[in-house]
């Protein structure tokens, strides 16, 4: 399945490499089409009007995106595929037996969820290796509750077995401002994940590129978000585990030898900032304390002095006829 939005300069390159597809099994190609504002609409329809594979698009009436994430997790839950394999609109697949060998690789590990592989960055019209996944997980399995310490995994290179993707999620994900690393922790929950050293996906850079343009500080706090809501809501078996990693995380952005220095600096203004903030309420508190408790022996000395005693009895008389209250 594809998600698209906008992404008319791209997706072309994107369907094509899908349709390039060589399998011993059918496929189907499902597209959500975000409510695009430029031509990616024409442009599905005309690479796809003489496909001989299946296909269908998704138009909501309304962006989805802009009412949070819970679009991307129905759209694949309503797929009645065995796998899924997951495509952005604006990045595109390499090798044509790519959806073949994972799906060899899935059916030859009963116990796997999900089945990824490293991709390549395709920056100015050209493919760039990364370092992506590190080492430790470019190992061929996996248990799922590795993804505690980090999420290794990219969109594009994803097939999952659709029976260990969670039909509903848990309350709260549609707030998230991170859809994948989510989906991934609750379907390879208890199960293997596998990885194929082998880069069948490139992944665009491009300036509208809405995750890859924000500042590293916006996404280290999307991700403690998305942590966090997993390890509050995950089973109870592999809550301890992704308690750790979410304090590993936060650790090691605030650790003195953190490799981004500047969101460490960040995250420690906000503490200082918090910290401050509720030493100034309880400044203030302490401040209408003092006052409220001058203002009392200011009364206490009025009633011992001499001219509060004097003026007693019209005070009484006062009162007996109904009029105000002196003390």
């Amino acid at each position: 399945m594809v998600f698209a939005y906008n992404h008319g300069p791209f997706i072309e390159r994107a369907l094509q490499s899908v349709l390039a597809q060589r399998t011993t099994f059918p496929i189907a190609l499902r597209i959500h089409d975000d409510v695009s504002t430029d031509d990616t609409a024409k442009v599905i329809e005309r690479t796809l009007r003489e496909s001989t594979v299946p296909w269908t698009v998704t138009r909501p009436e309304e962006n989805q995106f802009s009412q949070g994430l819970g679009f991307y997790h129905r759209f694949v839950a309503g797929s009645t595929a065995p796998f899924v394999a997951i495509l952005d609109g604006d990045d595109f697949w390499l090798d044509e037996e790519k959806l073949q060998r994972q799906c060899e690789a899935l059916q030859g590990s009963p116990s796997a969820a999900l089945c990824h592989h490293p991709v390549l960055e395709f920056i100015d019209d050209a493919l760039q290796p990364t370092d992506w996944p590190p080492t430790p997980f470019r190992t061929e399995v996996l248990p799922g509750s590795e993804l505690s310490a980090l999420n290794p995994i990219a969109t594009t290179s994803v097939m999952l077995r659709r029976s260990c993707f969670p039909d509903s999620m848990p309350p709260g994900f549609e707030r998230l401002e991170i859809a994948d690393y989510p989906l991934w922790a609750f379907t390879t929950a208890g199960h293997d994940i596998l990885y194929l050293d082998r880069p069948m996906s490139a992944y665009r850079m491009h300036h509208s590129s809405v995750y890859a343009a924000l500042p590293q500080r916006k996404r280290a706090l999307r991700e403690f978000a998305a942590r966090l809501y997993i390890t509050e809501n995950i089973g109870a078996p592999w809550r301890p585990a992704w308690r750790e990693g979410l304090l590993a995380a936060i650790d090691y952005c605030l650790g003195e030898t953190a490799r981004q220095a500047d969101l460490a600096a960040a995250l420690r203004a906000d503490r200082d900032r918090l910290i401050d903030e509720l030493a100034a309420e309880t400044a203030h508190a302490e401040q209408v304390d003092d006052e409220r408790a001058e203002a009392v022996a200011e009364r206490d000395r009025l009633r011992d002095s001499t001219s509060w005693r004097i003026t007693a009895p019209l005070r009484a008389v006062g009162r007996f006829r109904g009029g105000p209250r002196g003390d």
